[in-house]
Parts: structure tokens; sequence; C-alpha cells
């Protein structure tokens, strides 16, 4: 089921947008992102025990090897490092999460041109919302 809402914004004067909301593509988006968060994890834990181990200790390789595991699995966002000589923690932003998952399943139509036209003839453009 898809839910539709006209709305007018004063960032976009004198435009309609439209607003959608598919209960079915959230579910599919949080089952993506929490998937990704899980694999992001579990491998940002193996460096971590790396670097318990003393296998990993330069900062800047633990940063590298951090930054393959963030870069592989676009979760950047949701994750605060701290990464000195010896040591690495990590941790989930719920807060990252929680906002990124208010708008899963949510976009806006909006028009391309800048003037009103009729609905008829008006081309529209689909925005995606994003939490940043």
């Amino acid at each position: 089921m898809v839910f539709v809402r006209l709305i007018l914004h004063k960032d976009f004067p004198g435009e309609r947008l439209i607003v959608c909301r598919n209960a079915q593509l959230a579910k599919l988006r949080a089952a993506k992102r929490q998937s990704m968060l899980s694999a992001a994890r579990d491998e940002l834990e193996k460096v971590r025990q790396m670097v318990l181990n003393g296998r990993l200790l330069d900062g800047e390789k633990i940063g590298v090897r951090v930054g393959r595991v963030i870069n592989q699995y676009k979760m950047a966002k949701h994750f605060e490092l701290d990464i000195s000589y010896g040591q690495f923690t990590f941790r989930i932003n719920t807060q990252s999460v929680d906002i990124e998952a208010a708008l899963d399943g949510s976009y806006v139509i909006g028009p391309i041109c800048q003037t009103i036209r009729s609905a008829r003839t008006m081309p529209f453009a689909i925005i995606r919302i994003s939490a940043r």
C-alpha cells in the first residue's frame, strides 16, 4: 500500500509536492540497512580483535583497514569510530539509524519547472528523501 499526500513547502514556493510512503519498500530498506549494519559490525569486530591481539597497532594502518570495511558496506554515517595507536573502538550511532529509518520508503514527487502549470501538463521528477 502506498500513502500519498499533497503538500506545499516554504523551500519550494509556488510548487506542489506529493509525498509518498510505500510500506513494503520501507520494510525492504529497513531489512537491507540492518543486514549491512550487522555485516559491517562483524567486520569491524574482526579489526578490533586484531588490534587487541597486537597484530595491528599503527593508527594509520588501523584506519586503512577500518576504511575498507566502512567503504565496502557504505555505513560510515552510522558508526562512531575511535582510532589511535594500539586502540580501536566503535559503536553504532543509533540516532543516525533512527533518523534514516523514519524516512524508509518515503519519497517526494515534485515539479521540474519553476512555474505552476496545470496538473495535466506539469512534468514531475522524483526527489529522494534523505536524512542528511
